[in-house]
C-alpha cells in the first residue's frame, strides 16, 4: 500500500486481522506501508505527484486548470517525468475522468438531449403548416430524443462500463421505454 495522507506514524506493515477485527477462520493479509523515503525513488516520486494534485484540486478544484498546473508543477519538480512525456495525453484524460465523472456523463447528456431538440425542432420545421410543424416537433423530438438515448446508451455502456439498466436510469429512461431499449440493443456487443 502506498501511504500518500498527511504524515504521521504508521508502522511498516499493517495487518487486516488488526484493522478489521478478524476471528477464527480469517485469512491474514499483510499490507507493507510505502512511504516517502526522501531518496526520489519511484514511490517518493508517486507520493509527490499525489501531493501536487491535491493541492491543485484544492486551489482550482477539478478542472482543466489544475491538470495542467499539475503537469506543469511536474515538470519543474522532475516527478515523474519519462512516464508523463510518453504519455502525457492518457494521464490528462484519465485525471478529468477521476475529477468528476458524474459531471462529464451529466455534461455529455445535456450536450445529446439538446442535440436531439435540435434535429427534431429542424424535421418539425420542414413539414411547413402550423399544425403540421406542431406534430412534426414532437415527432422529431421524440425520434432524435430516441437515437440520442440510443446512442448515449451505447457510449454509457461502452466506454464507462456501465451495465444497460444503470446507463437507463441514469438517463432517467421512462419505464415504459426501458423494453424497446433492452430490444435494441440486446444483440450488440458494446
Amino acid at each position: 500500500m502506498v501511504y500518500v495522507g498527511e504524515p504521521r506514524e504508521l508502522p511498516e506493515e499493517l495487518r487486516l486481522s488488526t484493522l478489521y477485527g478478524g476471528g477464527e477462520g480469517d485469512v491474514e493479509v499483510k499490507i507493507r506501508v510505502l512511504k516517502d523515503t526522501g531518496r526520489k525513488t519511484i514511490i517518493d516520486q508517486y507520493i509527490r505527484f499525489c501531493e501536487i494534485c491535491n493541492e491543485q484540486r484544492k486551489s482550482h478544484g477539478n478542472t482543466e486548470k489544475a491538470i495542467g498546473e499539475i503537469l506543469r508543477i511536474c515538470q519543474e519538480e522532475n516527478v515523474l517525468m519519462p512516464f508523463l512525456m510518453l504519455r502525457e495525453k492518457e494521464v490528462q484524460d484519465i485525471m478529468i475522468t477521476l475529477f468528476d465523472e458524474e459531471y462529464i456523463a451529466k455534461m455529455y447528456k445535456r450536450d445529446l438531449l439538446s442535440q436531439g431538440r435540435e434535429e427534431g425542432l429542424q424535421e418539425g420545421l420542414r413539414k411547413g403548416q402550423q399544425e403540421g410543424r406542431r406534430e412534426g416537433r414532437q415527432e422529431g423530438r421524440q425520434e432524435g430524443r430516441r437515437e440520442v438515448l440510443e446512442e448515449t446508451l451505447r457510449r454509457l455502456i461502452s466506454a464507462m462500463g456501465w451495465p444497460l439498466e444503470d446507463a437507463m436510469a441514469f438517463l432517467e429512461v421512462p419505464e415504459e421505454d426501458r423494453p424497446i431499449y433492452r430490444e435494441i440493443l440486446k444483440n450488440e456487443k458494446l
